[in-house]
C-alpha cells in the first residue's frame, strides 16, 4: 500500500512562488520609486538613493532565495528590508506603502518555506 503524499511539498511550492512574486514586485517598485522623477519619493535626498539600491539589491536577493526555498536567507533578507525602511513605508500616505506590505507577505512566505523544510535538510 502506497504512503499517502503530503501536502508539506506543494505548500513549500506555494510558499517559494508567492514569496518570489511579492520579492520581485518589491524590486520593481523599488527601482519605480528610485527612477521616477514623478513617484512622490517618500525617501527624499542622496541618502534615498543609496538606500534604494541597497533594499533594491536586497529583494533580487530575496527573490533568488525565494526560487532556490532557502528559508533562512529569506528570513534575512525580510529582516534587511523591512526593519529599517519597510516598516516607515508601510505607513506611508502613496503607494509606497505596497512596499512595506509585499514584506510582511514574504515574511509570511519565508516562515512556510522554513516550516516545510524537508527533515534531513540541515542547509535549506
Amino acid at each position: 500500500m502506497s504512503e499517502p503524499t503530503s501536502a508539506r511539498p506543494i505548500l513549500r511550492s506555494l510558499a517559494q512562488a508567492i514569496g518570489a512574486v511579492a520579492s520581485a514586485t518589491t524590486v520593481a517598485l523599488w527601482a519605480l520609486l528610485l527612477w521616477s522623477p514623478s513617484s512622490g519619493q517618500a525617501l527624499p535626498g542622496w541618502g534615498s538613493i543609496v538606500v534604494s539600491v541597497l533594499l533594491l539589491i536586497a529583494a533580487v536577493i530575496g527573490t533568488i532565495a525565494a526560487v532556490k526555498g532557502h528559508g533562512n536567507v529569506m528570513l534575512a533578507m525580510f529582516l534587511v528590508a523591512f526593519l529599517p525602511v519597510g516598516g516607515v513605508l508601510l505607513w506611508a500616505s502613496g503607494w509606497e506603502h505596497w512596499i512595506g506590505a509585499l514584506n510582511l507577505i514574504y515574511l509570511l512566505a519565508a516562515l512556510i518555506v522554513r516550516w516545510t523544510r524537508p527533515a534531513n535538510s540541515l542547509t535549506t
